[in-house]
């Protein structure tokens, strides 16, 4: 245990000295491996690095990236929007009501939960505020319906996850599906009470001839979803694969559009590449430290750990959840999963949890971590965008998170709901 609390120290240290996080971490495996009990070359470091990321699974991370910056920059999100907006924006709370179902089918396509702030939600949130609904609130749908985005397949974190825990892609996406749909009904149904007690403005209802037309011109996009998870659910594809043909298929809508130029093409893949190069570098700077944890014997230290705490699979998971919650006020998920996944999960598995449930939990935890101050990146990003503070939209943000937070803790008690799909559809990969 004297490892593992070292760990803590100095990964702690740097942190509070407001080091970067990837810093943070080569940091600390270079400093156990200099002065840890077992003696090792430091240049192992750069070793493990390249090869952490040295993975076909994790090509999807940069295609998805791809994809959903060449939709933010053409119209095909626009038309999206402008289609739901025409079935169910003439309701009270009309446009809050189509962020959160924006959100839930742009899901299906980015596994970006920035993306979607930036992107779709980003023009609805404009739109809600020049209609009269409070900025404030206007942040808060647009930041918290956006974490549906990796939840609701395609998710990039859950291909980290499967990466670092040898699980089935496929499974959990099909286990993403149910908890994705729940929260997203729980945000409607909490957006729909705000505009009835606030008195909302309801968007104006289009004639059935503009209905129409939105529909159609929003069939290419809607699509997508089905053509990337119908590919990986009957296996025409793997998640990598299913990456490469958004990248396609939006690439091709854009020159059909005549929208994609060549500069805009140049400044997407431009922005892919830095927020690719930041995310796979944290996943690199995570691999070494992850092995030396294990030479360590770590894994098995707090395996036998928890076994002394509870032999209860719902504790341990509640536990665990409570952990995610608070370690995502403060960390993004990316490294959280490359860190703990390798201490937990043997745990979860020696009490009987699935992978597929486990890594499924942990991720709706950590996306609600990161609409969580002090460290949440979406919420900077709806803040950034919708000209706010976090000071000024944080009390809307709460309902939000107890929603959230409701569904969570129905899911560790109900299992099946996250598990039902992919004992149906893959019962061997559970």
């Amino acid at each position: 245990m004297s490892v593992v609390l070292t760990f803590l120290g100095i990964f702690a240290f740097f942190i509070l000295l407001n080091c970067p996080i990837i810093y943070a971490i080569i940091a600390t495996s270079w400093i156990m491996l200099r002065w840890g009990p077992i003696q090792i070359p430091v240049s192992l470091i750069g070793q493990k690095l390249l090869g952490g990321i040295n993975s076909f699974p994790l090509l999807a991370v940069p295609f998805f990236m791809l994809a959903a910056n060449i939709m933010t920059n053409t119209s095909i999100l626009r038309r999206l929007v402008d289609f739901v907006t025409s079935i169910i924006g003439f309701v009270r709370s009309g446009l809050a009501i189509v962020n959160v179902v924006v959100s839930m089918i742009c899901a299906g396509m980015s596994g970006s939960a920035t993306a979607d702030t930036a992107g779709a939600s980003a023009m609805i949130m404009h739109a809600m505020i020049e209609e009269g609904y409070d900025r404030p609130f206007s942040v808060a749908v647009t930041g918290a319906s956006s974490t549906i985005g990796i939840i609701i397949p395609p998710s990039i974190p859950l291909i980290i996850y499967a990466w670092v825990s040898n699980s089935s892609v496929s499974a959990l996406f099909l286990a993403g599906i149910i908890p994705g749909i729940l929260i997203g009904l729980a945000q409607i149904l909490l957006v729909m009470y705000k505009g009835h007690v606030r008195n909302y403005p309801k968007h104006p209802r289009v004639s059935f001839r503009q209905m129409l037309k939105n529909t159609y011109k929003a069939i290419p996009v809607l699509i997508l979803p089905i053509i990337i998870l119908g590919g990986i659910f009957t296996g025409v594809f793997t998640a990598t694969e299913a990456a490469v043909v958004a990248v396609f298929y939006a690439f091709v809508l854009g020159l059909l559009l005549r929208e994609l130029r060549l500069d805009t093409l140049i400044k997407c893949l431009a922005e892919t590449g830095v927020t690719s190069a930041v995310s796979l570098t944290l996943i690199g700077a995570a691999a070494p430290l992850s092995w030396i944890l294990a030479l360590n014997n770590v894994p098995n230290t707090v395996v036998n750990w928890f076994l002394s705490v509870t032999s209860n699979p719902t504790v341990f998971m509640l536990m665990i959840v409570v952990f995610m919650l608070a370690i995502g006020c403060v960390m993004d998920n990316d490294p959280v999963i490359m860190l703990t996944t390798p201490m937990f999960l043997p745990a979860a598995m020696k009490l009987g949890i699935s992978p597929i449930f486990y890594g499924t939990i942990i991720n709706i935890a950590l996306a609600i971590g990161i609409v969580t101050p002090p460290v949440g990146c979406v919420l900077f990003v709806a803040c950034a965008v919708g000209k706010t503070t976090i000071q000024e939209v944080i009390g809307e943000f709460i309902p939000f998170y107890l929603v959230m937070i409701v569904v969570l803790l129905l899911l560790v008690f109900f299992p099946q709901l996250v598990l039902y799909l992919p004992m149906k559809f893959m019962p061997g990969a559970v």
